[in-house]
């Protein structure tokens, strides 16, 4: 017998903004500013929570090893704009399961190592020198 798929989540403001801090503000796939209209300029929320493994059976990638118990966690949450969103419910062969996970956790990992740094560090500029035929410029 299938498994029944559990309740659609909603979710609180807390988990909406770990999720945001854990990308940075930006879509895991395509890297654009998610807390910035990109037309307007507008300041606001304009990402969007998408499931890696669809909610229900069905859905895109609703076959996948996500268990239904655990489909409603932010583990398997990821934030998109909405044409990478889009993009990806619509072409689930395109984007599998566990590369949407790797894209996920490289997204984290680098907003995490952004917000770690001085703001000294993340402004200095490095100039390497060598010499050219012998001679150092």
């Amino acid at each position: 017998m299938a498994e029944k798929a559990n309740k659609r989540k909603s979710w609180s403001l807390n988990e909406k903004i770990t999720l945001y801090v854990r990308c940075g503000g930006r879509c895991s796939l395509c890297g654009s500013d998610l807390l910035r209209h990109h037309l307007t300029g507008d300041e606001g929320v304009y990402g969007e929570l998408a499931h890696i493994v669809a909610h229900e059976p069905g859905g895109p990638r609703g076959n996948g090893k996500v268990p239904y118990d655990e489909r409603e966690t932010i583990d398997n949450i990821i934030v998109l704009c909405h044409p990478c969103h889009k993009d990806m419910d619509d072409n689930p062969d395109k984007y599998p399961e566990e590369w949407l996970k790797e894209k996920k956790n490289t997204r984290e990992r680098n907003a995490m190592m952004q917000q770690a740094l001085p703001d000294t560090a993340a402004r200095q500029a490095i100039v390497f020198t060598a010499p050219i035929a012998g001679k150092g410029i």
